[in-house]
Formats: structure tokens, sequence, C-alpha cells
């Protein structure tokens, strides 16, 4: 997902009825309204807005929120090519899992291959994607433009044969100018044109980082039972996957030339220090500059069918035309600010309590299933779900390659915090659907993985738990046996729960992703919402639970006193 990610999101539907597309998603007024309301109903104080606000003011809001995935994928490159010191048309591939800052919500039980590339006029590059049917590992490379949107993926899905097979193959890749009526090189498969020059790679390969865990320099209980180094999935057999993909410009390629990922890194203490700054969302005008930046490099889409200028056209009054950003006047820099910020602060609500939001695609369990994501149109409603996605995990797969419900409150409506234990608990036979696998991660408020110690089952930093864990440890049980999972800061004191303890940051709030790769599109099915995901229930302190007990024993000795007497009872 890549942050956050991942799922998630809001699918509320608005309906203006005005007679042109481009009339009808091009007003600021009316979008601002939108944006606001939304943010009210997320529990934002919109009391904190101007009571009037300016033609600029209401311009800056609409810009951020329209903008706010063009940032991200902008400094995202920056960030990413100078933290891994790699350049530009280069795939990288570290095969380490990525449980750092440089995106937020990244996959724990995956490895990453990613990179960058330019594809103005007639550049053109041979994508190798993995073969991966010997060990039945799941993969999927995504194809994102510099609007987040997810334009092509290929991988397991796209060859299946058997639940899981992937035969690979090359694929040419080019940008919106390319000619593709060109004839295809020998032994390429098809094209894969995106539809801006910036475009970003990201391949993720399933991996179980557990299956080779030690602790204190011996085999942990899973390892033994995952089958440590010869696990299908364990680091040692995922890493040569992650890498063998590649890209190859097409000259070379024609020329029997491959050229294969990066795997190490070489960054600069400058090139560090720049990917720090660009590791979060900018502020004031260098988010304006870095919008204005990705449009001046990608153009502003015009089309019927992604008419992406309606809006883009009203913000010359902040600056921001078709040539990139030119900063106006000092006043209107300064209301600019102010509303990025207050866009900035709407925004983090929404993403906080997304549940809350009308037509979320909360569930009555109170998780987030949004089965629109990677694609957004050009509406009111899709700039919003874009920018919530881009905040809350970058980027997102196509649903049919992965969905990410998430859940940042308990069955009682209340958020999840470090401070109490919870349990999530799947009936027999009722595991997530899946085609590929399913895991639950655990992250802070801020969308970052948690380090812990202290389980002597997976060892330590463990992130999350799921199905490539569960298969190893019951076996042929995994579809008769129900499941419940244990989230709290300490371990379980119960020894025979340490394989379905998930740590949680003690005392702070935190958020739950539910990562669903492949989801079978045959009932029942988190696509068309026949599946429905547990509630995360709160465990009651010992002394609520005592009362509770005790008000049971009362309601029992009633029930009894009744019977006795041939009292109706009441239920």
């Amino acid at each position: 997902m890549a942050k956050k990610y991942p799922a998630l999101l809001l699918a509320t539907v608005v309906c203006f009825f005005v007679p042109a597309a481009r009339a009808q998603y091009g007003n600021v007024d009316v979008f601002y309204n939108y944006i606001t309301g939304v943010a009210h109903d997320a529990g934002f104080d919109t009391g904190t807005l101007p009571a009037v606000p300016t033609a600029a003011y209401k311009e800056s809001v609409a810009a951020y929120f329209w903008g706010f995935p063009l940032q991200t994928t902008y400094r995202t490159q920056i960030s990413f090519l100078n933290g891994n010191g790699v350049g530009i048309n280069t795939l990288f591939s570290p095969a380490t899992i990525d449980s750092g800052t440089t995106v937020e919500a990244p996959d724990v039980d995956v490895l990453y291959t990613s990179g960058f590339l330019n594809l103005t006029g007639s550049s053109a590059y041979v994508l190798k994607v993995s073969n991966t049917t010997s060990t039945s590992t799941y993969n999927v490379m995504g194809v994102v433009n510099a609007y987040g949107d997810t334009t092509y993926s290929v991988g397991t899905r796209n060859f299946t044969t058997s639940a899981v097979n992937n035969s690979g193959g090359n694929y040419l890749l080019v940008g919106p100018q390319y000619n593709t009526s060109q004839s295809l090189p020998s032994g390429v498969i098809s094209y894969i044109q995106n539809t801006t020059d910036q475009t970003w790679l990201i391949s993720r390969m399933a991996v179980d980082s557990y299956a080779t865990a030690t602790l204190n320099g011996q085999p942990t209980p899973y390892n033994t039972v995952a089958g440590g180094a010869a696990s299908p999935l364990s680091i040692e057999n995922s890493k040569p996957l992650a890498q063998s993909y590649a890209l190859t410009p097409l000259a070379d390629y024609l020329n029997g030339q491959t050229t294969a990922s990066t795997t190490v890194s070489a960054p600069t203490s400058e090139g560090l220090a720049i990917a720090q700054a660009n590791a979060t969302t900018k502020t004031g005008q260098a988010f304006f500059q870095y919008v204005g930046d990705s449009v001046a490099q990608n153009g502003v889409p015009s089309s019927p069918s992604n008419d992406q200028n309606a809006m883009y056209q009203n913000f010359s009054g902040i600056g921001l035309t078709a040539s990139g950003y030119s900063a106006p006047s000092p006043a209107i820099q300064s209301e600019m600010n102010q509303a990025a910020t207050a866009a900035a602060n709407m925004l983090q609500a929404m993403s906080a309590n997304t549940s809350a939001l009308p037509g979320a695609g909360a569930t009555s369990t109170n998780w987030t299933v949004n089965t629109t994501l990677g694609q957004y149109p050009a509406t009111y409603q899709g700039w919003l779900t874009n920018a919530l996605t881009a905040n809350i995990g970058t980027v997102a797969n196509l649903a049919v390659d992965g969905t990410y419900p998430q859940t940042t409150i308990d069955a009682n409506g209340n958020l999840l915090n470090g401070s109490n234990a919870y349990t999530i608990s799947f009936a027999a036979g009722q595991l997530p659907p899946v085609e590929g696998f399913w895991s639950i991660t655990v992250y802070d408020a801020a969308g970052y993985v948690v380090p812990n110690t202290g389980n002597t089952f997976y060892g330590d930093n463990v992130y999350s738990i799921g199905s490539m864990q569960l298969a190893n440890y019951l076996g042929d049980n995994l579809n008769t046996t129900a499941v419940t999972f244990h989230l709290q800061p300490n371990a379980p004191t119960d020894a025979a729960l340490m394989p379905f303890w998930l740590p949680v940051p003690d005392g702070q709030n935190y958020e739950l992703l539910l990562r669903m790769y492949f989801p079978n599109s045959t009932d029942p099915s988190i696509l068309n919402g026949t599946y429905t995901i547990p509630a995360v229930q709160i465990v009651p302190e010992p002394a609520t639970l005592a009362l509770i007990c005790m008000a049971c024993g009362f309601a029992g000795l009633r029930r009894l006193a009744l019977r006795e007497r041939g009292c109706p009872q009441t239920s």
C-alpha cells in the first residue's frame, strides 16, 4: 500500500444536478462545502474555519485535497531515490522487510521491489515480471501514475490456473505519448501504457519473515513449525523472487540485454537528509510548489472520462497553472498557508474516523471497507477519496488484487487504545476468504509499525499475523478451527495464546489494517459484501468482569425463581 493502506475509505455519494460534466465537478464553492461537510461528519470542528472564507481560502482548501495525491507521489519519488541512492528508471529490490518511515503503513508481509520512471515521449522499457510458480508465492506489480491511480497490475491474479500460479513474463512499459500501434518486440506479452510520464512501479512479493526468526540465538517455536529456511515463504526463498524483476531499456532488450533490479543502495548523507525532509507531507508554500511541479511534468487530463482540469483551472488565482506554480502576493500566500493548515487538519480528522463518515463503507462491525480504491474518478467524491487514500496508505492496489479493510474503533465505537486489551474472533471456517493471503497489522496513530519485544513464539517485532502463520501452525485444522487474536501491549499469561498475540502500542491509540490479497470473487466475498469481518471486542477489566458475572448470577437466580413459580419469562 506501500502507507496506509491500503482500505479503507469513504464511498460517499453526492449528486449535483448540473448538466455538463465540466460544470458539475468544476465548482470550488461546491467542493469546499463538500469537504467541510465530510470533515464535520468525521468530528472536525468546522467552527474554527472562517465564517466567510475568501475565494483564495476556498481555492486553497480545494487545491489541497485535489493536489494531495500529486504532492504525495512527487515527494515520495524524491525521498525514495535519495534515501536509497538509486537513479530514475531503475528498479530497487532490497529484499528486506520495510518497517521504517519512508512510507506510511508499510506491509511487513511482503518484499517490495519499487522504482520511479520518467516515460516521456518515446521512452520505453521492458518490464520482466517474476515467475513464482515453483514456490506458489503470491505477488503483484502495480503501475501507478502521478495522480495516485493504479492504472495497471500484473501478477498472480493474471496468471491463475490453480489457486496460486504465476508464470511471469515481459511487458513493454511506455508513457502517454508513445505510439502503441507499433508491433511488440519478440518475447513481449503486451503493452502497459501509463497515463502520465511520471510512473511508480510497486511490486509486492509475499514473505513470512517469522519463518527464520531466532530468540536468544535459537530458533523460535514458530521457526521450527514453519520449517525455517526451508519454508516456501521464508525470506531465503522469497528474496530471489523479489530480486528477479528486471527493467531494461527497449534498445538494450533488442540487443539481448537484461537490466536486473538493483539490490544494494548507496545513499549519501546529503541524499538521506533530502529523503528525510520529504518523508512527510509538505506544509504551506512547499506543498503548493510540489503540486505545481507535478502538474508541470505530467499535465492535467481534460478528457471527458477524466476531466481533472475542470477543477484545476480554478486555481490560477493562487498561482497554480498548467506551467506549474508561481507564488502570488504575500497576502494571498498567507491565506493559502492558513487554508492548507486547516485542510491538513480536516484530512487527518477524516483519516482517523473513516467509519463515521456517511456512506463510508463502514460495516456493522465497525470496519471500513472500500472496494473502489486504486482508481479515482474526477469528481468531488473521487478527489476526496484519493486524498484520504494517499494520507492513509500512499497508494492502493486495485481491489481485485488487494482489499484493505481498516478500523480504529472497537465494537462499542470507542477508539482502539493500548491501555485496553481486545480480541478479534473468527468462527471456524470464517477466516478471510482469499486466493492469495491475508494478514492483520498494527500501526500507531501516525501510520507506522510499532517495535516490540517479548513474543516467545514468533520472536521480536511482531507487527502482523495472518494466513501464512496460521497455515503453518494449524495445518490441516486451519479451516475447522475457531481463531481468536489477542491485542494487548504485554504478553498473555497463558502460553497457549502466544501464537495469537498481536502486540499494540502501550497507552496509545492505534489502527488495524486487514490486508486481503486476491480476495475471492464468489460468496462469501469482501468484494460483494457477503463476508463480515469480526468486530474488535474489548476485554473487560477483572473488576468489571466480576460485576458482569455478579449481574449474570443475579439474572440467573431470577430466571430460576420465575421457572420455579411457573411465571413467564422475558428475553
